[in-house]
Order: structure tokens, then sequence, then C-alpha cells
């Protein structure tokens, strides 16, 4: 799925209450559209970081990428800022 697709069922769901659109179909829709947009073992990388982010009680995540995208301090594939 195209990434613009899936952000319209997105916001379809959440701002206007589209219950047509299950909570896994757009899980699915998303990660779908994410992975093709990063590829698939940037979008692994990327999943577990943003799964932990919780764990880290607030801190900045390091950025864990062979090859980061960094763009305004932050690493576009694993969310992660760049080793000093």
């Amino acid at each position: 799925m195209d990434l613009l697709t899936a952000c319209k069922m997105a916001h379809r769901k959440h701002h206007l209450g589209d219950d047509s659109i299950g909570w896994d179909e757009l899980s699915n829709a998303l990660e779908d559209a994410i992975c093709n947009m990063l590829g698939a073992q940037s979008f692994i990388l990327w999943k577990n970081n943003a799964s932990q982010q919780g764990v880290q009680g607030g801190q900045e995540k390091r950025c864990i990428c062979e090859n980061p995208l960094i763009i305004k301090g932050y690493c576009h594939i694993c969310s992660g800022v760049p080793a000093a």
C-alpha cells in the first residue's frame, strides 16, 4: 500500500470515526506503507527502536543504523540521534 492511501485511512479512522476501517486493518496498512518507503531492513530497525521508546524513560535513543539518514538532528530511519 502506498503511504498516501494509508494516511487517508488513518485520518478517516482517527478523525472521522470511520468504523468501516478496523484497528488491525489500519495498523497493517500503515506498517506496509512505512515498510515500502523505508525498505524491509530499515523498517525492522525503525519498528524495533520505536517499540523501545517507552522503555527508555524519556532518554534520547542513539542511532543504530549503518547508513543513517540524519535530518534536523535525528535519523529518519530509526528515530535516534547520531552517535557523538
